[in-house]
């Protein structure tokens, strides 16, 4: 989970320093993706817990 957030305030900083607007998306895709991947895991652990 650091490495997801170390990359989307990596992400955010060099759109922020570059003006480039059509990429504002990505840090929001990188999040999107990191509750993915927690909620994938959480299910995982109750599958496994039954």
């Amino acid at each position: 989970m650091r490495i997801i957030l170390l990359q989307f305030m990596i992400a955010t900083l060099i759109i922020l320093n570059i003006h480039f607007t059509l990429a504002s998306r990505i840090p929001i895709f990188l999040l999107v993706f990191a509750a993915y991947k927690a909620a994938l895991a959480l299910s995982l652990l109750v599958i496994i817990g039954i």
